[in-house]
This record gives structure tokens, sequence and C-alpha cells, in this order.
């Protein structure tokens, strides 16, 4: 499994661990991640070439931080 591939896995897991079923879209340089919370839409940009060794520790820190606000803020499922 590719770096992007483990990246897409791991932030769809955890989406669908929260209840959410995000679209993949797939154009561009970057894969985007959208779901809506609320009537509040999210997206989860993920380059299709990380060049970086934490680029999957830093994707899932931002889904986590996320979706750790919108549960602060009464929104989460």
């Amino acid at each position: 499994m590719t770096c992007r591939e483990e990246l897409i896995a791991d932030a769809l897991a955890l989406l669908h661990a929260h209840g959410f079923t995000p679209q993949i879209q797939e154009n561009g340089k970057h894969i985007k991640l959208k779901w809506v919370d609320f009537g509040r839409r999210y997206t989860l940009v993920i380059s299709r070439t990380p060049s970086n060794n934490q680029a999957r520790q830093q994707s899932r820190a931002t889904l986590r931080r996320l979706l750790r606000n919108a549960s602060q803020n009464g929104r989460a499922r």
C-alpha cells in the first residue's frame, strides 16, 4: 500500500468511525475528502505524492482536530 493509499484509508476509517461518509474527489494535484456535519462542510486535502515521512501523522492529527472541535461545539454525531 502506498503512502497516499494509507493516508486515505486512515482518514476514511476515522470518518466512518464517527459516522460520516465522505466524498472522495481525485482531480488535480491533491485528493479531497469532503463531508457535511450538521450543515457545515469540511474538506481534508491529501497530497497525491506526500514528500514528508510524517504526512500520515499530520493528516491524522488535522482530521482529529477537526472532529474534536466539531464535537466541542456540539455538532458531532
